[in-house]
């Protein structure tokens, strides 16, 4: 037999595969994120916990004057209607108003956990404004729609938290920048004792910048003649209070490139009290709840958030879980910081 002359391939013989692969599904439609998980995900910082000034970065994308002023919601009787601002000069506009305070919202604030491992809620403050009576409100839901003119559906289920004159406000403002820095570590609305639940020390300045932002949008319907000379001297307060944020978000990231767990940094800036105004800016460490001293104190002494399970959260070097667009934006920061040094 010659075993040197190539076989023949019996091509009669109908070979199936023994295992048949798996077909993965594609998914017709990827689900789109919430909107308190964009603003986490552009927001956390590497040790888990939130960055208050990407936060108000994030919030604000996009949002110029002609869009802030074109996009406030009116409280009608059976929705919230997009109307320009200079459309409340016009009494027509309130035909449907249901009530006399001429209610509007012009921002809606997802309320994200203390750390990025813990689970996301629906809650959200909306920022308004009654027209009648001149009261900055902040309406608080346990949940809520991500689109403001959907949050009609659930208006009535809306708490009151904050509730302020302008004047109330802008007296505590000039007081906080020109005077006392340090009410800001805090936070402004809970050192006064003018909101009904404790934000976190940056929240509240988030919600300090956006309401002096709303008053300078609004100023020729409030002051007229007086509008240039009140826009002049707010926005260097209001743009004093975001150059603050923006220092603690960059002291922390710097940091955390040096190798300073949490608590390292937190020793570290205990001694410099305007820096551990700054820390307190940035993110919000548990503390003792605030006492209340009789059941008329106007504050209440619960929190948005549970803070005291941050410490069973932290693992024993100091640093916590921390999701990959933390990893990746970090990354991205580290080789920006190294190529300016």
């Amino acid at each position: 037999m010659d075993f040197s002359a190539q076989p023949q391939i019996n091509w009669n013989t109908k070979v199936q595969p023994l295992v048949r692969p798996a077909i993965p599904e594609i998914p017709t439609s990827v689900p789109e994120k919430t909107l308190a998980a964009k603003v986490q995900d552009a927001s956390c910082h590497p040790w888990g916990l939130v960055d208050y000034h990407l936060y108000l970065a994030f919030i604000e994308r996009g949002r110029d004057d002609l869009k802030r002023q074109s996009e406030v919601m009116l409280l009608e009787a059976d929705r919230l209607r997009q109307v320009h601002v200079a459309d409340l000069l016009d009494v027509n506009t309130f035909a449907h108003s249901p009530t006399e305070t001429h209610i509007i919202a012009f921002l809606n604030l997802p309320m994200l956990p203390l750390t990025t491992s813990m689970q996301l809620t629906e809650q959200k403050l909306v920022l308004g404004f009654g027209l009648q009576h001149q009261h900055l409100l902040g309406y608080f839901f346990e949940s809520a729609p991500d689109n403001l003119a959907e949050v009609y559906s659930v208006w009535h289920e809306g708490e009151v938290v904050i509730d302020i004159h302008i004047d109330r406000f802008l007296e505590m403002y000039e007081y906080t920048v020109k005077e006392a820095m340090e009410i800001l570590g805090v936070g402004m609305f809970h050192h006064f004792r003018e909101s009904k639940r404790e934000l976190p020390a940056g929240m509240d300045l988030v919600v300090t910048i956006q309401f002096a932002q709303f008053l300078r949008d609004i100023a020729n319907l409030l002051w007229e003649d007086r509008s240039t000379e009140f826009r002049e001297v707010y926005f260097k307060h209001e743009d004093h209070l975001r150059t603050l944020m923006s220092r603690a978000s960059r002291q922390s990231w710097f940091a955390v490139r040096d190798g300073l767990t949490i608590q390292q940094y937190r020793q570290k800036m205990m001694g410099k009290m305007q820096n551990f105004t700054l820390y307190d800016l940035l993110f919000d460490w548990p503390t003792e709840p605030t006492a209340v001293s009789s059941p008329q104190d106007k504050m209440s002494s619960s929190k948005l958030f549970d803070v005291s399970t941050l410490s069973r959260i932290l693992k024993p070097n100091g640093r916590v879980m921390q999701g990959q667009a933390c990893q990746v934006f970090f990354t991205l920061i580290y080789f920006v910081a190294m190529i300016y040094q």
